[in-house]
Parts: C-alpha cells; structure tokens; sequence
C-alpha cells in the first residue's frame, strides 16, 4: 500500500515561504500528468505551514493553470497576503521549470472554539451505511465475472480496476453511478477512509480530505450523457478547471468513514459545475466542494 504521508503529502522546505515536492502521482495509473488533488492537498499544507500555530484552511479557491508533470520536481511559493488575530490569508503558486502550474487563494483562521455561534445544516442524505456495502473494487469484479460486457466494455472495468485508489477504502452508494455503463442522473456517492491509520493533527485530516476530494468531481458531469455499451471516457476531453473547498467544521478524521456525495447541477459550452459535500458516519456537514471542469467531445 502506498502511503499518502510519507509519499505524495511530504513537503520538503526550501526556504522560509517555499517548499520542494518529488513524489509526484499521476492522475491515473501509468499517467505523467499530476493527479490535481495532490496539488490541492499540498498547496493547502504549504499555506498551513506558513501560518500561526493552530490556524487552519477554513476556504480555499484554485485554479488548475497548466498540466503537471511527475518526472520533474514541483515547487510551493506562499505569499503572506494578511495576518489578523483570527485570521490569515495566502497565496500559493506551484511551479514546474519557473512555468506556474497551479494557483490558490487560502483564507485561515484560528482553531478556538467559537462560543455562542449560530449554527445549522441540512440533514444528510438517507443512505446504507458503509459496512453493508462492498469495495469498489469488489463491484468492478463482480462485472467482469458477470459476463454481461461486451469487448470495449471489458477493457474499460479492465482499466478502472486498475485505479482503484490505492490508499483509501471506498463504498460506492450508487452502484449504477459506479458502474459507468449506462446514463445515471448526474449523481454520486461514496463512502470513503483512508487504509492507514494517522496522526491526530486535524490540519493534516483536513489535506488528505482535499487531496482526495478531486478524485470523482468532473466524471459525475459526464454520467448524464454516458452510451450503454460504449466507453465514453474515450471519446472525451476531462480535465479540472478549477477547486474550492469550505472546511465548516474542523473535527474530523479521514481514517474514518466520510460520506462523500456529488451533484453536477449544470453542463454547457464544454463545462460541468460539480458541487459535493462531505458528511460524517454521525452526520455532520464537515466540508464543501465545488468545481467547474471541462468535458470536450473529441473530434476524429
């Protein structure tokens, strides 16, 4: 098992603003392009590492600005935008070769705990609970002993098989909406926790949640318009266009089971806006997405 700590979610400093990175995952097995949560995930570590003790990323926006490259090192710039008794901002730039890849604006504040404040949220969606589902993987098996695919269907659950996250466990709730066969309403959820057990600082919970958060985003754009019996994952263009993430309330592990749940409200002139939410086992609302991607029909 591959281990987010000590791989992909290790900053190495290179200065008191700036931080070195040369573990670099691709965003599929095999891919040279950079995974865009880890660029999330460790943009939000380095504005974190450059703020006051005990402050955390409660708002984070960014924009993907070129394509990453794994076979070369990646650097953090952090620029002190403001520093306040309850809160504090940043900007970081992630470079490659002097080429800015990625960009974000980081608002953080204090972890004090706020007395006397509003508080509300919506109830969480009435889904089954994690331990009466299966893995992901298990699903993906389960098709390909089925023997209900056709040929390019097969080498498409041969190929998702394949990236399966390798450091979290995931449930999917939707079967269907896993499954990518078929046109499902633009949909997902997703139980999820990381393999390994770790530490108890809640600003590293809160990066590996963001790293994590871009996984399934911009294909639950794609589930309105999937063919049943084609592999339309090969006949477009998906990429991240941009990331923000709310962090609303701070206690939370990703070594226990979150609820990830995704809704693509709108799609036109090439983009897909996709909004998520993150719950806990007990039904707290912990964390916000929201994300505009690019869905592009490839042209022969």
């Amino acid at each position: 098992m591959i281990s987010l700590m000590k791989n992909f979610m290790k900053l190495e400093p290179v200065g008191e603003n700036s931080f070195r990175v040369t573990e670099l995952r691709g965003g599929l097995r095999n891919s040279t392009t950079v995974y865009g949560g880890q660029l999330v995930g460790q943009a939000m570590a380095a504005a974190i590492k450059t703020a006051p003790e005990g402050f955390y990323a409660h708002s984070f926006h960014s924009h993907f600005l070129q394509t990453g490259d794994t076979k070369k090192p990646l650097q953090y710039d952090v620029e002190h935008l403001r520093d306040g008794m309850s809160t504090s901002a940043r900007h970081v730039k992630a470079s490659q070769d002097g080429t800015i890849v990625f960009g974000a604006q980081v608002s953080l504040c204090t972890s004090k705990a706020v007395t006397n404040a509003l508080t509300h949220q919506a109830k969480m969606p009435d889904v089954p609970l994690p331990d009466d589902l299966p893995d992901a993987e298990t699903i993906l098996n389960d098709l390909l002993e089925s023997n209900t695919l056709n040929e390019e269907q097969t080498k498409f659950i041969r190929f998702r098989i394949q990236n399966v996250p390798e450091s979290f466990i995931t449930r999917p709730v939707n079967r269907a909406a896993w499954e990518r066969l078929r046109p499902t309403p633009p949909k997902y959820a997703v139980w999820m926790k990381l393999k390994e057990r770790i530490e108890d600082t809640p600003t590293t919970h809160h990066c590996i949640a963001a790293y994590i958060s871009d996984s399934a985003m911009v294909s639950t754009g794609l589930l309105p318009h999937l063919k049943e019996g084609e592999n339309m994952y090969t006949k477009v263009l998906m990429f991240s266009l941009d990331h923000s993430i709310w962090i609303h309330r701070p206690d939370f592990r990703v070594d226990e089971w979150l609820l990830y749940e995704l809704e693509s409200t709108v799609a036109d002139n090439n983009r897909a806006m996709i909004l998520g939410k993150m719950w806990t086992l007990d039904g707290r609302h912990v964390m916000s997405t929201a994300q505009e991607g690019l869905i592009r029909p490839l042209t022969k």
